[in-house]
């Protein structure tokens, strides 16, 4: 019984070595949305309009985002004030798409097709997350490989 306790255990730590980016990533990525969703639906109650109340949420979540994902996720390593302010453009540009597939499916299903607001936003995060990680994995904070001599 310890025998198998102890495979498993073992088991579960080389899974988590082996996909910790995208773990840590998941995390975190239900912190931005919990900052998003804090800030959206505050906003929300004091200025009546959804798509003001996505804008500023989405800001509030990008500067909490950036600072996760370079610091824990990703563990950049970027040096110096033009390396850094390259991955923060990139960082920001990325997650401006985001915002305009965002804003979109809050247009088309709040505004236009008139579905409740809470569960589009819900559907609207799932869809950002995912296109999120896609970017910072593959454009943002992708490990440069020296060249060999």
């Amino acid at each position: 019984m310890k025998e198998n306790v102890m495979k498993l255990i073992d088991f579960g730590f080389k899974m988590y070595r082996k996909y910790e980016s995208l773990l840590k990533y998941l995390f975190f990525g239900v912190c931005t949305t919990i900052v998003n969703f804090i800030v959206h639906f505050s906003c929300l109650a004091v200025v009546y309009n959804v798509y003001l109340a996505t804008c500023v949420s989405w800001a509030v979540a990008v500067f909490f985002a950036y600072l996760t994902n370079r610091i824990l996720v990703f563990k950049s390593e970027t040096k110096g004030f033009k390396e850094i302010f390259s991955e923060v453009s990139k960082f920001v540009g990325f997650r401006v798409a985001s915002l305009g597939m965002e804003e979109g499916i809050m247009l088309v299903m709040v505004g236009m097709l008139d579905l409740n607001g809470t569960y589009v936003k819900i559907f609207a995060q799932f869809l950002v997350i995912m296109a999120n990680y896609a970017f910072s994995k593959l454009f943002i904070f992708r490990k440069v490989k020296e060249e060999g001599c």
